[in-house]
C-alpha cells in the first residue's frame, strides 16, 4: 500500500486514523508494509516498526510533535536500562542507563538507534560515541576480578545485575525521568515498583532501552580493546560456571 504525501499537508488524513503504528494494526497480511512519502522522505511502516529513508529529520520531528508517531507511550521524559556481558565468557559486566526526552526522539531515530544485537561493532562505536554526548546517562562496569569475587558471594549473576541496576537508577534520578523501563527478559528478579517498569523484549520495543543497550555494548567493547593485554595473559574472568543463566 503506497500513500504519497507531497508535503506536510497530508498529516490531516493521518490524524484521523491515529498513530502510524495503529494505522497498520488493522491490516491482515503479515509482512505487509505501508509506504508514506513526504517530500524527500520515505517512511516504511511495518506491523511493529517504522523505517525512514532520505532527508527525514524534520518529518520525524513533526510526526512526534503532532502525536502521529508515538514513542515511549507519549512520555515527555523517561529512562531505559540494559546490560552487556551477561552472555559472554570474557570481559566485564556492564549496565547502562539513559534518559530520553521527547525532543531527542527524532535525533535517535535518524541516528539509527535500535537493539545493539542488530548492529556491528563499527556502528556501535559510531552511535555509542554520539549517544554519550547527547543523552544523560549512567554506566556501571563490574571488572572481571570484582565479578569473580562477588559471584562467589551471591552465586547468581542476576543478583549482581540487580545491584548494578539499582546504582544506575540512583544516578539517573537527578535527571527526573517519569519512569525507568527495563528489559524483563535480560534482567530478572528486579521488582517492578514506583517509576520502574519491567517490559518483556524492551530492547526491541523501547527506544530508551535500545539506546542503553548500545551504550552498554559500547562500553563492553571499549573495555575489551583497552584490556587486550590482560586477555593475552588470561587474566579475564570466565563468565559462566554452568549455573549463571
Amino acid at each position: 500500500m503506497l500513500i504519497k504525501y507531497p508535503n506536510l499537508r497530508g498529516y490531516a488524513l493521518l490524524k484521523e486514523r491515529g498513530s502510524l503504528l495503529s494505522l497498520f494494526k488493522n491490516h491482515e497480511k503479515k509482512g505487509q508494509e505501508i509506504q508514506i512519502r513526504m517530500g524527500g522522505c520515505l517512511l516504511r511502516v511495518y506491523r511493529e516498526s517504522i523505517s525512514f529513508e532520505g532527508r527525514c529529520r524534520d518529518v520525524v520531528e513533526e510526526l512526534v510533535n503532532r502525536g502521529l508517531l508515538v514513542i515511549g507511550e507519549g512520555r515527555e521524559c523517561w529512562g531505559g536500562i540494559d546490560e552487556a556481558g551477561k552472555g559472554e565468557r570474557e570481559g566485564p559486566l556492564v549496565v547502562s542507563g539513559v534518559v530520553v526526552s521527547r525532543e531527542k526522539i527524532p535525533d535517535l531515530i535518524m541516528l539509527g538507534v535500535r537493539d545493539s544485537k542488530d548492529l556491528d561493532k563499527r556502528r556501535i562505536e559510531q552511535i555509542g560515541t554520539i549517544l554519550k554526548k547527547i543523552l544523560p546517562h549512567a554506566i556501571e562496569v563490574m571488572e572481571p576480578e570484582v565479578y569473580n569475587s562477588m559471584y562467589e558471594r551471591y552465586r547468581n549473576i542476576n543478583k549482581l545485575i540487580k545491584l548494578m541496576v539499582e546504582r544506575v537508577i540512583d544516578r539517573l534520578r537527578c535527571f527526573s525521568p517519569e519512569v525507568v523501563v527495563i528489559d524483563a527478559y535480560s534482567m530478572k528478579n528486579i521488582p517492578e515498583r514506583n517509576r520502574i517498569k519491567m517490559v518483556k523484549g524492551a530492547d526491541r520495543k523501547d527506544i530508551a532501552v535500545m539506546a542503553a543497550s548500545i551504550l552498554a555494548k559500547f562500553e563492553y567493547n571499549r573495555w575489551m580493546v583497552n584490556n587486550k593485554e590482560k586477555k593475552k595473559e588470561k587474566r579475564f574472568k570466565l563468565h559462566f560456571k554452568g549455573v549463571h543463566l
